[in-house]
């Protein structure tokens, strides 16, 4: 049987951390508009959810500074121009009619994917 971890001996700062979902709209070529999240904010998911794209982070409520996040979503077989990104994620809506490919694009210094 595991031993319990022991108790800290001194006070502990501990961050109010939640969840949060961000809708990402989609535009022309695919990109979407820049969502605003705190800074070092973790990227947990992105997914379609009542016929939108939606992103969910962890992030520190008490963080104020924010940084813009800029996503590109590109159906499969269309052509891409231009700066692509990051992979992040496959999505199929529709039972699979349609299937999208998530990028991150810029930095990703701050982005960490689970």
């Amino acid at each position: 049987m595991p031993k319990a971890m022991p108790l800290p001996t001194e006070e502990v700062n501990i961050m109010d951390r939640r969840i949060f979902k961000y809708t990402l709209t989609y535009e022309a070529g695919g990109w979407c508009k820049p969502i605003s999240v705190p800074r070092h904010a973790m990227f947990l998911d992105v997914q379609e959810q009542h016929d939108l794209f939606q992103v969910w982070c962890l992030i520190d409520t008490d963080q104020e500074e924010a940084e813009p996040w800029v996503f590109r979503i590109v159906p499969t077989g269309a052509p891409i121009k231009g700066l692509l990104g990051t992979y992040v994620k496959t999505i199929q809506c529709d039972r699979g009619l349609h299937v999208w490919h998530v990028f991150r694009v810029g930095s990703s210094e701050q982005f960490r994917h689970r």
